[in-house]
């Protein structure tokens, strides 16, 4: 177990990596910093409102 609080993996599906972030995510999350870019999308640092606890959240790139 570690020392530290990891923020908690949540994977959204919401179709975007750099563009806006959908309005029903930002109503629970406070979105924050990209941590990292791959194939599939970025993941970036949130903020759980009603938790009040930080996560990471993977954001997809649009199908295309």
């Amino acid at each position: 177990m570690a020392d530290y609080d990891a923020p908690t993996a949540v994977d959204t599906r919401t179709r975007t990596s750099d563009g806006p972030v959908d309005a029903a995510l930002e109503e629970r999350y406070a979105v924050g910093d990209v941590l990292g870019r791959g194939g599939m999308g970025a993941v970036r640092l949130a903020h759980d409102q009603r938790v009040d606890r930080e996560v990471a959240i993977q954001l997809m790139r649009p199908e295309q």
